[in-house]
């Protein structure tokens, strides 16, 4: 090989191994940033969270309200697929 490849051989290289370095270390920025915003949010998930900041007064409409929908969705639940018997629509009410 002459001089004048190995030298092309070897920029080629030097910009493939920083390409991956670069790669590497972009990659495990995004894993940590992404593990910080998990770790904060614990396990705060679901509808008992969504109520935590609100008053006593405001939790209890709230839960009503998640009640009264609740309701219809149980129904269609119990009956099956959640389409009327006929095979239309399902009530959007």
């Amino acid at each position: 090989m002459s001089e004048r490849s190995i030298r092309i051989l070897l920029a080629v290289s030097l910009a493939l191994n920083v390409f991956v370095l670069g790669a590497a270390a972009g990659a495990g920025y995004i894993w940590q940033a992404q593990q910080g915003q998990r770790d904060r949010a614990g396990d705060q998930r679901g509808l008992r969270f969504a109520a935590a900041g609100l008053s006593p007064d405001q939790r209890k409409a709230f839960r009503q309200a998640l009640r009264r929908g609740a309701a219809p969705v149980g129904c269609r639940h119990r009956s099956g697929s959640g389409r009327p018997r006929g095979g239309g629509a399902p009530d959007r009410g």
